[in-house]
């Protein structure tokens, strides 16, 4: 109170800059002892906001950051199974087996080649004419 009796009027300022969490509390009045307890008193009080702030901004972060993780884990389950997929379908020892089989194939084609004394380019088909002893039928 001053000195008629009348309650000290305190100019309070505060501020803070987005996103940070730290404010910037200040105090005016007539009477130095009063405005420092009086600013003492509502600094407590906006540390306790500050606190849920903080917790508030902690929580949404928090969920933010779960969200973000179970979106990575359905990706990552969606792509370990396309490749599991591509693995049964792509087993190497299937494919070297393929391979060996069409080898083979292909040196047996080869040797018959060989036996025939067929070169590429070398045999053009014929037609064949077929005639049949007069009375029979195919």
């Amino acid at each position: 109170m001053d000195k008629e009796g009348e309650p000290l009027l305190v100019d309070i300022y505060v501020s803070g800059k987005p996103k940070s969490s730290v404010f910037n509390l200040q105090a005016i009045s007539s009477n130095p002892l009063f405005t420092q307890t009086y600013l003492k008193r509502h600094h407590d009080g906006l540390s306790g906001l500050q606190k849920n702030v903080r917790q508030e901004v902690s929580g949404d972060t928090l969920a933010s950051i779960s969200e973000q993780m179970q979106r990575w884990e359905r990706d990552l389950n969606t792509e370990q199974d396309a490749l599991l997929a591509f693995e049964r379908t792509n087993n190497l020892a299937i494919l070297q087996e393929e391979a060996t089989v069409a080898g083979s194939y292909l040196t047996k084609l080869k040797r018959n080649c060989r036996i025939c004394n067929w070169k590429p380019g070398s045999w053009t088909p014929q037609p064949t004419i077929r005639v049949w002893p007069p009375g029979q039928s195919r």
